[in-house]
């Protein structure tokens, strides 16, 4: 049975991802990376199933996997599916992607 890869994602510092402010989540620019983020961000080779607490950078983190599947061949946007928890993070997300 193929399973996907499964990468946990910790909280990571303010300013460095989705900055929960206020309770408003506002989007930084993100400048680095945890290592298990750059992991999910780096692996394009097999479905990845993210697990991550909120304020941990997941949209950021999605976002810019699918940049780089898109960027480097490996897949056509009509092959991505990225699911997300609430629609607000799905437009985010969308907004990101596009």
């Amino acid at each position: 049975m193929f399973r996907p890869a499964v990468v946990a994602i910790s909280a990571v510092d303010p300013g460095s991802a989705d900055a929960n402010v206020g309770g408003q989540c506002q989007h930084v620019s993100m400048t680095s990376y945890t290592e298990s983020q750059r992991e999910a961000i780096e692996c394009l080779d097999r479905p990845l199933q993210i697990i991550a607490c909120a304020g941990s950078g997941k949209t950021q983190v999605i976002s810019q996997r699918i940049a780089n599947l898109l960027s480097s061949g490996r897949a056509e946007p009509r092959n991505i599916v990225a699911f997300t928890f609430t629609e607000k993070a799905a437009g985010e997300l969308k907004d990101r992607v596009i």
